[in-house]
């Protein structure tokens, strides 16, 4: 005798759904660890610096670039070249080298030659200095069409994200804030001597000051402002747009005009611990 088999929908339905909810699950556990690896890995961004390239290439629309940094390359895409008090800035698109995190809708890029051959667009954008660009940065080869990446961008841009998502892209998102300061005041960067910085990184520790740096301060006619990616000087009429030497701690750090918004490299989380003796100007006396 033939039996027919008798499916019950309502349970065949639950049962998808039940795979469905574990299946969802397993990926944002999968993605959650992979979001805690790339926050540790990114914790060393307070130390970030540039090799620049010193190539002074010309920066054209739909040019794929790459900055040489000390923890990760970062890779962007010029979308517009647009004038702005009387200077070309360079709108890109940050191109990003986790390709489990960033959104499934975006398309990948590939990139001949560098140790990563795969990127993927994503919809955070930056403005650098054209000249500034050119300078640090390597061209690698352009997109076929900036205006379809342009689109791309927008897309990305209108996606609502869930939390790991969200998480993600605003760690990516600092990472792009902390490049664009560095390349547009890459001219008034100052890096530390090893050796005090050395001394300063210890003496920090020690004292366990890692979140009570200030955003700004004062230090006798020079003003400090922290920022991500160090502190900028501003001067009082005594030294301002005159010739002369800053020290830390007794040690030179720097000789030259003493312009405004001149910037000591990874230096803000130090600032707390400084004493008012601690940072002394110079002027020249042919000033």
């Amino acid at each position: 005798m033939k039996v027919s088999r008798v499916f019950d929908l309502k349970s065949l339905n639950y049962k998808g759904e039940q795979i469905y909810v574990v299946q969802n699950e397993v990926k944002n556990m999968i993605l959650g660890e992979r979001l805690e690896q790339y926050k540790e890995m990114m914790n060393s961004l307070e130390f970030l610096e540039i090799y620049p390239s010193n190539l002074e290439w010309n920066v054209e629309l739909g040019n794929v670039f790459a900055i040489d940094t000390n923890i990760l390359p970062f890779y962007g895409v010029v979308l517009d070249v647009v004038k702005r008090d009387g200077s070309d800035f360079v709108r890109f698109a940050y191109l990003t080298l986790n390709l489990s995190l960033a959104s499934v809708e975006a398309p990948l890029l590939r990139i001949k030659d560098e140790p990563f051959e795969l990127v993927k667009l994503t919809h955070i954008t930056g403005e650098v200095l054209k000249e500034n660009l050119s300078k640090i940065s390597r061209p690698l080869k352009p997109v076929r069409d900036v205006d379809e990446i342009r689109k791309y961008v927008e897309k990305l841009s209108g996606i609502r994200y869930g939390s790991i998502h969200r998480e993600f892209f605003e760690m990516e998102s600092n990472f792009v804030k902390m490049i664009e300061e560095y390349v547009n005041e890459y001219s008034k960067i100052i890096k530390l001597p090893q050796e005090l910085f050395s001394e300063l990184n210890s003496e920090f520790s020690s004292l366990a000051l890692a979140s009570s740096s200030s955003k700004a301060l004062r230090f006798g006619d020079v003003i400090l402002v922290n920022s991500a990616v160090g502190t900028k000087l501003f001067f009082g009429d005594t030294f301002a747009n005159k010739v002369g030497k800053i020290f830390i701690k007794g040690r030179l750090i720097y000789e030259g005009k003493l312009t405004n918004g001149l910037m000591i490299l990874n230096f803000a989380k130090f600032t707390s611990m400084l004493n008012e003796t601690d940072i002394r100007v110079e002027i020249e006396e042919t000033n």
